[in-house]
């Protein structure tokens, strides 16, 4: 795996190899543990991610392609959150932070343990190709939930 962040350190990027493909994730995050990751890879967010994690996923799209819609969705957010990019000091740290966030949450509901995982598995591929605003659009996400997230994270 490579990590790499741009100047101002607000958006990270991580190149890796799964199941022989290349993978290239983007993420950048916001206030009150709101977070958006663009990848070309559906198959990272295989169990629920915690309330404001936010994914989209472009498969065939190259890197430029994924910048310009990562970035899309950053503008997307700044409009609903009303706030700016955290920037990420230790991006390492940061993704260690986030699976934990991640388990602790998926551990936390009340669910069978056994079956959310496999009806995620399935339901995530309704944000395949799809930006955050047609997201949106069809009630996949809820930017004033978000909003309200990053309100109290103030």
């Amino acid at each position: 795996m490579a990590l790499f962040t741009n100047a101002d350190k607000t958006i990270a990027m991580a190149v890796y190899f799964a199941g022989g493909q290349r993978v290239v994730d983007l993420v950048s995050k916001f206030p009150g543990d709101i977070s958006l990751t663009t990848s070309t890879s559906i198959d990272g967010p295989v169990i629920p991610p915690p309330p404001g994690a936010m994914f989209q996923s472009f498969r065939n799209s190259d890197s430029r392609e994924l910048l310009r819609i990562h970035r899309d969705g950053i503008r997307f957010l700044k409009t609903h959150l009303q706030t700016q990019l955290t920037p990420q000091e230790n991006v390492a740290a940061s993704m260690k932070a986030f699976v934990g966030r991640q388990l602790a949450h998926l551990c936390f509901r009340p669910w069978n343990i056994l079956a959310l995982p496999c009806r995620f598995a399935v339901t995530r591929f309704s944000r395949m190709n799809l930006t955050l605003e047609q997201q949106g659009r069809k009630g996949i996400i809820k930017p004033e939930t978000l909003a309200r997230l990053a309100r109290e994270s103030r």
